[in-house]
């Protein structure tokens, strides 16, 4: 039986009337009381008990008006999630990340983006940058946010490039920098140094440079101990600076290390000529409004 039967079934019951849901649902009268005997010949029973001015449902009619309401509402949902799922506003975002705590960049880049698409869901795989290239080439995640200094995939794409200023995090009361925007790196000779385990070649390489060996006091696998060591005036850590973004620890002060120059990449990385999932471009266009509306951000877009 056509659902549009049921519907037109609904109809005449909601309005008590033949006539008047005809006119509702664009349909002739004659040919929409010829519809109704049809489906009470189909089904065997009566459905209407017809009055001069009004019809009233029987009991079968009655069961079958809770039965056919049913069914639309059904394919109702259907239809809408379908709908939500072809416009990318339903489904699941398969995303891979370095290996990073806390990221509150990420992290609000993520709620943001929840707060907007409630119904999707994610799978989150963390690794280094290699093996989160190894996932997007086997098509395990669809978008990937690497942060390595060399991008040697030519497989991969990047979609929008983060540049991040090293930075330097430390606690006021250490009095071990002066008041200046910038912090020069001869001004770290000594200064214990707290950093990640990813972070320390790059920190290495940086300092090295410039004729000095990193004082190298901690190194973790977690941003959240680098800064418990900077708060606590053991060390200055030293991060990318949107490790810092929309953090608010009580007596921590952050200022970007060298002229303002020296900065590490951070990639949205996806398959180059991969055919991506509307959740996958609803996320990426998410991410582009989201770095329009921060600009102290510096970034970079590839169409």
């Amino acid at each position: 039986m056509n659902i549009d039967v049921y519907r037109n079934f609904v109809q005449i019951v909601e309005e008590g009337s033949i006539s008047a849901a005809a006119r509702k649902v664009l349909i002739a009268q004659p040919a929409l009381s010829s519809q109704m005997k049809s489906l009470e010949q189909t089904i065997g029973a009566k459905l209407f008990i017809r009055g001069a001015q009004k019809i009233s449902v029987t009991d079968a009619g009655m069961i079958l008006y809770r039965r056919a309401k049913d069914m639309l509402a059904i394919e109702d949902a259907a239809l809408k999630e379908v709908s939500d799922c072809a416009k990318g506003r339903i489904g699941t975002l398969r995303l891979g990340m370095s290996l990073v705590s806390p990221d509150p960049f990420i992290n609000n880049l993520l709620l943001e983006f929840h707060q907007s698409y409630p119904d999707i869901t994610y799978e989150i795989y963390e690794a280094n940058a290699d093996p989160l290239a190894e996932l997007l080439q086997k098509k395990i995640i669809d978008v990937a946010i690497i942060r390595s200094k060399k991008y040697t995939y030519p497989l991969l794409k990047p979609v929008i490039t983060l540049n991040e200023k090293i930075t330097a995090v430390y606690h006021k009361s250490t009095n071990w920098f002066d008041s200046e925007e910038t912090i020069s790196i001869e001004k770290f000779n000594d200064i214990p140094i707290s950093t990640t385990k990813g972070y320390r070649k790059i920190v290495n390489e940086v300092f090295l440079r410039a004729g000095i060996t990193p004082n190298f006091f901690s190194v973790s696998s977690s941003r959240k101990c680098a800064l418990m060591w900077a708060q606590n005036q053991c060390a200055a850590a030293i991060l990318p600076a949107l490790s810092c973004h929309k953090t608010n620890i009580d007596g921590l002060i952050w200022k970007p290390i060298g002229d303002g120059t020296l900065a590490t990449v951070r990639c949205f990385m996806t398959l180059r000529d991969a055919r991506l999932s509307k959740v996958s471009q609803m996320f990426l266009e998410h991410c582009r409004a989201f770095l329009r509306n921060h600009t102290n951000i510096n970034y970079s877009i590839t169409e």
